[in-house]
């Protein structure tokens, strides 16, 4: 189970202001899943990964034992100002070129992608990429 608190105390308390996102991840008999992660930040409308992105990339990969990896998940965040469907195939563009940087990289578990959408309101500004590790406790 993977829990993210998102909000503070001078945040209204409502789902927009104040939020817990629980993630379940199953896996076979029942092992216990261990994570890191990691954040590529982007500019408004850019996709590009810069050299010190691909240092960041390749520093939490190294960091692995990808032998002990079970799957990696990619969180694509975004938010207006745009074109709501411009800005979903931005995100979208964002976490494909990462997925093929970590295929390049060795990483040869399942890669789950996601894509949030933020309001125009909401207190996360940045738009980014997160990375996260899962592996395989023995």
């Amino acid at each position: 189970m993977n829990v993210d608190f998102h909000g503070d105390i001078e945040q209204p308390a409502d789902p927009k202001g104040q939020r817990v996102d629980i993630s379940f991840q199953w896996s076979k008999d029942n092992e216990k899943i261990e994570t890191y992660s990691t954040e590529i930040k982007f500019g408004m409308f850019s996709e590009r990964v810069t050299t010190r992105d691909l240092e960041q990339i390749n520093a939490a990969v190294d960091g692995q034992n990808l032998t002990k990896l079970h799957h990696v998940e990619l969180i694509s965040f975004s938010k207006p100002p745009g074109d709501r469907q411009g800005l979903i195939e931005l995100a979208a563009k964002r976490v494909k070129k990462l997925t093929k940087l970590l295929k390049v990289r060795g990483v040869n578990v399942p890669i789950q992608l996601t894509y949030i959408m933020l309001e125009p309101n909401e207190q996360e500004t940045e738009r980014k990429v997160v990375i996260k590790f899962f592996n395989k406790n023995e």
